[in-house]
C-alpha cells in the first residue's frame, strides 16, 4: 500500500491517484468520498489556489466548500472529465462553492460534496433551484450566464 504521511504539491496528483484506485474510479466513489462521512466541516480562510485548498482538505479531514470543491474538482478531473468549480451564494455565508461537471459532451450536472443533509448529485440547473427552501440553511443562487447550463 502507497502511503502519504503529509500530502504536498509534490505528491498531490499521486495521492489523488491512489484515492481513486482505493475507492474507485467513478463519479459516485468521488462524490462519496469526498463528502462528509470522511471531512468534517470548518471554516478557515481557503488557500488562494485549488491545489492549495485540496491539500489543507487531504492534511487536516476538514474544510469549508472552498476544499471540499477543491478536492471534488481534482478527483473529477483526475478521472478525465471536463468541471469547474461554481461560485455562488449560499445560506449561512454569502460564498458558496460546488463543482459543475460535463458528464457526457454537451452534458452538464452539480454536485456539492460539501452538503450533507441533502444529496447534490448530477443535478440539473432545475433540480438544484428546486432545492432552495426546503430547510432555512439550503440556498443556492449562482450567475447562470457564466457557467455552462445543467439542462
Amino acid at each position: 500500500t502507497f502511503r502519504f504521511s503529509t500530502i504536498t504539491r509534490a505528491n498531490l496528483s499521486d495521492y489523488i491517484e491512489y484515492l481513486l484506485d482505493k475507492n474507485g474510479r467513478s463519479l459516485k466513489a468521488v462524490f462519496d468520498y469526498c463528502g462528509r462521512k470522511n471531512f468534517s466541516y470548518f471554516y478557515r480562510t481557503p488557500a488562494s489556489d485549488v491545489e492549495g485548498m485540496a491539500i489543507d482538505m487531504f492534511n487536516t479531514g476538514k474544510g469549508s466548500c472552498h476544499e471540499f470543491s477543491a478536492i471534488t474538482y481534482l478527483m473529477v478531473k483526475a478521472l478525465g472529465y471536463n468541471c469547474m468549480i461554481v461560485t455562488g451564494k449560499g445560506a449561512y455565508y454569502d460564498v458558496h462553492k460546488w463543482v459543475l461537471i460535463e458528464v457526457e459532451p454537451g452534458v452538464w450536472r452539480h454536485m456539492d460534496t460539501e452538503r450533507s443533509q441533502i444529496v447534490v448529485y448530477l443535478l440539473t440547473d432545475a433540480e438544484l433551484d428546486a432545492l432552495n427552501g426546503i430547510s432555512e440553511n439550503i440556498r443556492y443562487e449562482w450567475d447562470k450566464s457564466a457557467y455552462p447550463a445543467a439542462k
